[in-house]
């Protein structure tokens, strides 16, 4: 069997995208996420498909797999460093290497079964292989895969691919007229990608400057600041156009995204605290920043809280207007006034309301791109919220629910918004869902499904589930001008000193009292970290 790896995704912002006939395949799917879409992988395998390619551009991974490829077994393995040694292992496996990609700080491998490949070699350089290319040519290998990803070429030479001349070809853009010339010598597209080309003895030294550090927290005036407390935050930024590898804070490693915002507690002794703050580049190079706190516990100073200053991004959704399903009073003004709350509490906020299935999707995607770059997430729906076989949807004003079956395409799934915060990877991720209402598009639906609430959801690692009633129940949409539920959250969720289980506690007791006891708020969480919405 010949293996034709798919092109890839160009550095200058477009996907090239080559399809053939005769490839001997029965049918496609494509998968394209922000996550490296290892679910994905198992539940094809699991109806017959394999993976024909993977690629990584823009922030997404994309996934092709096929039917028809008599491809008997495959494996993949994703590492931060590039997978030498896994390589090794499943060569003697009998797997070939068929995709190797770089993306979003990892490589990801495809090896395979039943190829036909009869042997392989891998080489690693920081300029475009050429040379390497040459020698494995004059032994009769063929090029099988040619990769860029972390500041290496990554090639893979192969023999018995069934390949019989090769050529390549590069250029500073992109080569259509070079694609042109070679189908008409009877060549097809097997690899594209983009990286650096020339060898580093070739290129001019250009001076690689330290990162500059900016301090944000907490606020100096002039180098120096008189604090109480015995810990105190330590953030700020690090920038350096090679990207930022590690932020030293007096010998404690902080933490550090990717738009290079740092930040760590550092205990502080009674008197003078000299804070040296040392940021690496990804090519070694350091720069430093220092300044100095005063602790003082016997004068009236400011105090400067711990972890205050999370950067904190909300999502915050209110349904009232639907369009099938009569309207409901109180969403739009919990939106509001949960906006309003949340922006006071240090929060920056993104709101939709009324929104269709497509404005509530793309809001959610850009939630979870965005949310990359901060500590905290939130999302807060107010609105129709209903289950079906045990998934939780949210429901979309513009939503035309006849049957059961029309909510899986005409409603937004929960398991959405969860998978895109987990994949942000930050720090705490609370959501909140006042969307448990009566069903009112149940008339044709069967009697156990139309009267249920929302469905028990696990709370991933560093997340907190809260809903307005307990599972499988409904909530009252309330008499005042929010719902029951949203309205005791506004109540306790400015409360200084309240960590946010004791605050729902707070919220789950005045609900049951103003219900008559209809109403039992309920969480999920697997929080690993104390969290404050104020201090």
């Amino acid at each position: 069997m010949m293996v034709i790896p798919f092109p890839t995704y160009l550095h200058d912002g477009k996907w090239a995208l080559v399809m053939s006939k005769g490839g001997n395949f029965g049918l496609q799917r494509w998968r394209k996420r922000t996550y490296f879409p290892e679910k994905e992988i198992d539940e094809s395998w699991d109806d017959g498909y394999n993976i024909t390619h993977l690629t990584y551009g823009n922030g997404t991974w994309v996934l092709i797999l096929s039917k028809g490829s008599s491809q008997p077994a495959q494996l993949w393995r994703t590492r931060s460093y590039f997978p030498k040694d896994e390589i090794n292992e499943n060569w003697e496996k009998g797997y070939f290497i068929t995709d190797l990609v770089y993306g979003d700080g990892k490589w990801a491998l495809v090896m395979t079964k039943g190829t036909g490949y009869a042997k392989q070699v891998w080489r690693t350089r920081e300029f475009y292989p050429k040379d390497e290319i040459k020698e494995l040519w004059d032994q009769g290998y063929y090029i099988t895969n040619l990769t860029y990803g972390n500041n290496l070429w990554a090639l893979v030479m192969t023999k018995g691919s069934n390949y019989t001349q090769q050529w390549w070809r590069t250029r500073a853009y992109f080569p259509e007229n070079e694609i042109k010339e070679l189908w008409d010598k009877g060549a097809y597209i097997s690899c594209l990608s983009q990286g650096a080309y020339e060898n580093k003895a070739d290129v001019p030294v250009v001076e690689n400057k330290p990162p500059t550090i900016e301090i944000t927290e907490p606020t100096v005036t002039r180098g120096f600041k008189v604090v109480k407390v015995p810990t105190t935050k330590v953030a700020g930024y690090a920038r350096d156009d090679d990207g930022i590898a590690s932020v030293q804070i007096n010998g404690t490693t902080a933490e550090v995204n990717s738009s290079g915002y740092f930040y760590a507690n550092v205990p502080l002794d009674d008197g003078e605290n000299i804070i040296r703050v040392s940021a690496t580049d990804k090519k070694g190079k350091t720069g430093y920043h220092s300044f100095t706190l005063q602790r003082s516990v016997n004068q009236d100073v400011v105090d400067v809280p711990v972890d205050v200053s999370q950067k904190r991004l909300a999502l915050v959704i209110g349904n009232s207007a639907y369009e099938h399903g009569g309207t409901l009073k109180n969403p739009i003004n919990d939106a509001r006034a949960m906006k309003t709350a949340l922006e006071k509490l240090g929060f920056t906020v993104m709101k939709c309301e009324n929104c269709s299935q497509n404005d509530m999707k793309r809001t959610i995607d850009d939630f979870g791109s965005k949310l990359q770059n901060y500590d905290v997430g939130l999302f807060f729906y107010a609105g129709h919220g209903i289950q079906v076989n045990g998934e939780n949807y949210l429901v979309p004003v513009d939503s035309k629910l006849e049957y059961e079956r029309d909510v899986e395409y005409n409603c937004v799934q929960a398991g959405r918004v969860l998978g895109k915060m987990e994949s942000a990877k930050s720090k705490i991720n609370l959501i909140i869902l006042d969307a448990c209402r009566d069903n009112p598009f149940a008339r044709s639906w069967s009697r156990s499904t139309s009267s249920k609430g929302l469905a028990f959801m696990n709370a991933p690692s560093g997340s907190l589930i809260a809903y307005a009633t307990s599972p499988g129940n409904t909530a009252s949409d309330g008499s005042g001008a929010n719902g029951l539920y949203t309205s005791a959250i506004l109540q306790f969720i400015g409360q200084s000193d309240l960590q946010i289980e004791d605050m729902f506690k707070k919220v789950r007791q005045k609900v049951i009292s103003d219900s008559g006891g209809k109403q039992t708020p309920w969480e999920s969480t697997s929080l690993t970290k104390d969290f404050y919405f104020s201090y």
